[in-house]
């Protein structure tokens, strides 16, 4: 008889389209939740155990090993640190960055390597079942942090839209021209890419709820409100209604709000959009949402397409009522 594990170990994955300021919020938020998070280049990078005095090998209260790693207490200021470091990264701009809420004791010791949750990071396996091992692991989370600023890409340049350019595999699968693309552009994925990965003991109450805080404020900072617009003429077409839903980060919406002719991407329209069958549309703010920016930001909303006339009076009132609270 197989004996039962020892702990229940769980995946903890998050990916998003979303901006730098969406997952430093969130990573913000966290700080004020746990302040005791630190924030660190991966371990591949850095972690190199030092050596102990000779004269002191075997003896208690040996030193504690020398690491070169370095903490920051943001990750406004770990990724500024990082972005010179790590400029030949995979997924550059974007940048990788480790995040961990240190044990008390960890942090009197002073050891940098304990700190970091050991040399654990990329060791330690789902199949593991030793509670001690994934102790020391901790609230380890690895991540990639999009870019500063928003890159584009032409539509029709984009590597993720050779599938829509390409002869169909089957007869039945359409072709799109190049000029059904028009001028539109997209965010480039490679910069505004967001991930957070981990293992972790889901039966130690402690890093359990390190973890559904991380991604309650991670997901805190996505929306789903995204409409479908026409990429050659930046026409509005219909709210996004497919079984799976889009997110997008709101900052990043929001600075699409301002860039009409940027999307978060496109794809090619089929049975879970009744009268667009067979065609492209490309992914942006939903017209409720951009004017919601722009009344926040003085700007008028009567021209925005795809708002109706009762929607447009609608958000003007709440508008007004809010201001008038604010008073």
């Amino acid at each position: 008889m197989t004996p039962p594990k020892a702990c229940h170990i769980r995946s903890l994955e998050l990916l998003g389209t979303m901006s730098h300021r969406d997952m430093v919020r969130a990573l913000d938020a966290m700080k004020q939740a746990f302040p005791e998070l630190l924030f660190f280049a991966p371990a591949h990078f850095h972690a190199v155990p030092g050596r102990l005095d000779p004269a002191k090998k075997g003896q208690a209260g040996a030193q504690p090993s020398r690491d070169i790693t370095r903490f920051y207490s943001d990750a406004a200021s770990c990724f500024a640190a990082l972005v010179e470091e790590q400029v030949a990264f995979e997924r550059a701009p974007a940048i990788r960055m480790g995040m961990r809420a240190p044990w008390p004791e960890e942090v009197t010791s002073g050891d940098a390597i304990r700190m970091r949750g050991g040399n654990t990071s990329g060791h330690v396996a789902f199949y593991d079942d030793d509670p001690l091992l994934w102790r020391q692991k901790g609230r380890l989370v690895d991540m990639t942090i999009p870019a500063v600023e928003p890159r584009t890409v032409l539509s029709v340049e984009s590597n993720t839209n050779r599938w829509l350019l390409q002869p169909p595999p089957i007869p039945s699968r359409l072709k799109f021209p190049p000029e059904s693309f028009g001028n539109a552009q997209e965010i480039d994925s490679r910069s505004q890419f967001a991930e957070a990965f981990t293992w972790y003991n889901v039966d130690d109450p402690e890093i359990a709820a390190f973890m559904a805080t991380f991604k309650r404020l991670f997901n805190k900072q996505m929306t789903t409100r995204v409409a479908m617009y026409d990429p050659a003429t930046g026409r509005f077409l219909d709210r996004h209604r497919r079984r799976y839903k889009q997110h997008v980060g709101r900052d990043l919406l929001r600075w699409l709000c301002h860039n009409p002719n940027v999307f978060e991407g496109i794809t090619h329209l089929d049975g879970d959009n009744p009268g667009f069958e067979g065609r492209l549309a490309a992914y942006g703010p939903a017209p409720d949402f951009k004017a919601e920016v722009f009344l926040a930001e003085g700007l008028p909303i009567d021209t925005i397409d795809g708002l109706t006339v009762a929607e447009c009076d609608r958000l003007k009132r709440r508008f007004e009522k809010q201001a008038k609270a604010a008073l």
